[in-house]
C-alpha cells in the first residue's frame, strides 16, 4: 500500500492546535465561571448556518491538486448543552465554490472546474464570553467535477470530456464563532482530512474551509 504524506506542516499545525483547545476545555478555571454557575440555560437548540466563503484543497485521485475558492453552501446543527459554558454539536453541512456571492444566473464557457464538499461534524464547543471555540471529528466527502459545456474556440469537448472524481475521508474539526447576540453569530469552520478510504493513498491531506453566519435558536 502506497502513502502518500503532505509535504508540508498541515497535519502537525493541526494536531497542535487540537491538543491545545482540547487542554483548555479541560483545565479551563472553571471558577471563572462561577456567576454564572447557578444560571438556567437550555439544554437542546438548533440551527442553521452558510458556510458563505468557502476554500477547498481537493486531490482527486489521478489527477493533480484542485485548490479553489468560492461562495455558498448550508448547514444544519443541533446542540445540547451539558454545562453552562460548554456543549456538544453535531453538524450536516454542504459547501460549493459557486462563482457569485449571491444566488444568481451564471453562465460558463469551455471547460470548468466544480468543487463541492459535504461533511458531518462533531464537535466540542467551549464559551469564553461572546466566543465559542470548537473541535472535534468529522466526515467528510469531496467531489471534483470537470464540465466542458461547449466548443470555445479550438478545445473540443471530444479532448476534454467531462468526468468527476468523488472521495470519502475522515479527519478533524476546527471552528470559531463570535456571538453577535443569543441567536446569531459569525464564525469559521476549519475540515482537515487526512485518512482517505478506498484509495491506494490511504493518507492524503485535503480541507474545506469555510467563513460562516448563522442562526440558532433555544428548543428547551
Amino acid at each position: 500500500m502506497l502513502l502518500s504524506l503532505p509535504k508540508n506542516n498541515f497535519v502537525k499545525n493541526s494536531i497542535a492546535v487540537i491538543s491545545l483547545l482540547g487542554y483548555i476545555s479541560i483545565f479551563y478555571p472553571s471558577n471563572l465561571c462561577a456567576e454564572n454557575a447557578d444560571k438556567e440555560y437550555a439544554l437542546l437548540s438548533i440551527g442553521c448556518f452558510i458556510p458563505y466563503i468557502n476554500h477547498f484543497y481537493v486531490q482527486p485521485e489521478h489527477e493533480s491538486k484542485k485548490p479553489g475558492a468560492g461562495f455558498l453552501g448550508i448547514a444544519a446543527q443541533v446542540e445540547y448543552k451539558y454545562a453552562y459554558n460548554r456543549f456538544l454539536s453535531l453538524s450536516v453541512t454542504s459547501a460549493i465554490d459557486f462563482m457569485a456571492p449571491v444566488p444568481a444566473p451564471v453562465t460558463y464557457l469551455g471547460g470548468h472546474e466544480f468543487l463541492s464538499s459535504q461533511s458531518i461534524v462533531l464537535q466540542h464547543q467551549h464559551v469564553v464570553n461572546d466566543h465559542c471555540f470548537g473541535y472535534g471529528i468529522q466526515f467528510s466527502r469531496y467531489t471534483w467535477h470537470y464540465q466542458n459545456y461547449k466548443d470555445y474556440g479550438t478545445i473540443t469537448v471530444e479532448k476534454f470530456p467531462n468526468k468527476s472524481t468523488e472521495s470519502t475521508n475522515l479527519g478533524v474539526a476546527m471552528s470559531y464563532r463570535y456571538m453577535l447576540n443569543d441567536n446569531f453569530y459569525i464564525g469559521a469552520l476549519y475540515l482537515p482530512t487526512f485518512f482517505r478510504f478506498k484509495s491506494k493513498d490511504l493518507l492524503q491531506y485535503q480541507h474545506t474551509l469555510s467563513i460562516t453566519c448563522g442562526f440558532r435558536v433555544d428548543v428547551f
